[in-house]
């Protein structure tokens, strides 16, 4: 995998989530990187870093997953998916149950979006897994 380095918005966004830790949510962090860079953040865009940072996250750990399985890599990232999978749809059981949803919204849509949008983590590290196996020979050491 071509090394790929976070852009400097991305690392604002990851040190104010360190900084803040449990208290870090949409309004807090564009106030602490505000705060520290002078910045003005739109509200979105410091929530759309912080999914690309998981999602690159989930990448990343698919790669490793099969580079760390060598010949077995495929069934090895494939189960590793699988597995964030139940975890993604188990969460989603979980939050329905403590929060039914926006009101005016129906169950049946909430259920629907939730499903669909949970998929996307598992679905981010087959794609790294299987862009990591598709060398297994390949050694880590080689700047891949």
């Amino acid at each position: 995998m071509p090394r790929e380095f976070l852009g400097g918005f991305e690392l604002l966004v990851l040190l104010a989530l360190i900084r803040l830790g449990d208290e870090a949510y949409g309004v807090r962090i564009g106030k602490a990187i505000q705060e520290s860079s002078g910045r003005n953040v739109a509200l979105g865009s410091n929530q759309c870093s912080a999914e690309l940072l998981v999602y690159s996250a989930c990448v990343l750990s698919g790669w490793i997953v099969a580079k760390l399985h060598g010949e077995h890599a495929v069934a090895a990232v494939c189960l590793y998916s699988a597995a964030v999978l139940f975890l993604e749809y188990g969460m989603i059981g979980w939050l329905l149950t403590a929060n039914p949803g926006p009101p005016g919204v129906s169950r049946t849509t909430v259920i629907i979006a939730s499903l669909i949008s949970v998929s996307a983590r598992p679905f981010a590290v087959l794609v790294g897994g299987l862009w990591g196996a598709r060398n297994p020979h390949a050694a880590v050491a080689n700047g891949e």
